[in-house]
């Protein structure tokens, strides 16, 4: 049977930002657009390279921390509300080892403490290669050139097209930092993954006193946060 795959004509991108939304944006969202992100982080999760299982709960609180009063969440959408991928944004990303927060300070002058977190690019796989997740980013970069963006991803090979859709957008790899996070995966087992992080910096520090000099930048969760 063939299957019957919604148009995806006349998309828009909404920005779901929970410190100016109004009651009724507020309900709609709990009530018809919710519960479609959630499911699409579980499906796409479960899928290879992933292969990782997130429970209801575990997807709720994942998708809930873009809409606190630290995230940011882009859905591309149609006018009967259906949502066919997302973006979370967060200032920051929690729970991350000393070593590494200070190693991206000092060395990449990146603050993943402070800095604007690409946490997680999802595109419904049935839509992929319409460019939903390219329109995406770049609604989001060009909403933020003078911010400072990073993000974590997988550092194995499979995931090199990833990659490579960051540092074609001007994102560079923080080169010698690693880290290897363990996941839970859809056969119950537990496996551990290389991470790795990409950052992006205005093309002029203006008055922010983490960069002296010329003002010139010097070089250069995500699908995989």
């Amino acid at each position: 049977m063939e299957q019957c795959v919604e148009q995806v004509d006349e998309l828009v991108i909404k920005e779901f930002n929970p410190n100016v939304w109004s009651e009724e944006t507020k309900n709609t969202y709990n009530e018809y657009i919710k519960p479609q992100v959630i499911k699409l982080y579980q499906t796409t999760f479960a899928k290879h390279p992933y292969n990782e299982f997130f429970s209801d709960k575990a997807a709720d609180e994942e998708i809930s921390q873009y809409t606190n009063e630290r995230g940011i969440l882009y859905l591309t959408m149609n006018s009967s509300q259906k949502v066919f991928g997302f973006l979370g944004i967060t200032n920051g990303k929690d729970g991350l080892p000393t070593n590494i927060i200070n190693d991206m300070y000092n060395k990449y002058k990146s603050d993943v403490t402070n800095d604007l977190y690409i946490s997680d690019l999802v595109v419904d796989s049935d839509y992929q290669n319409k460019k939903i997740g390219s329109e995406l980013i770049k609604h989001f970069l060009d909403r933020n050139l003078y911010n400072n963006i990073f993000l974590r991803t997988s550092g194995e090979p499979d995931n090199q097209w990833v990659i490579n859709f960051y540092t074609k957008r001007g994102f560079v790899i923080a080169e010698d930092i690693i880290q290897n996070v363990e996941q839970p995966r859809m056969d119950g087992t537990t496996t551990t993954d290389k991470r790795i992080f990409l950052y992006k910096q205005p093309p002029r520090y203006h008055d922010d006193d983490r960069y002296a000099g010329d003002g010139e930048i010097s070089g250069n969760e995500a699908l995989y946060g």
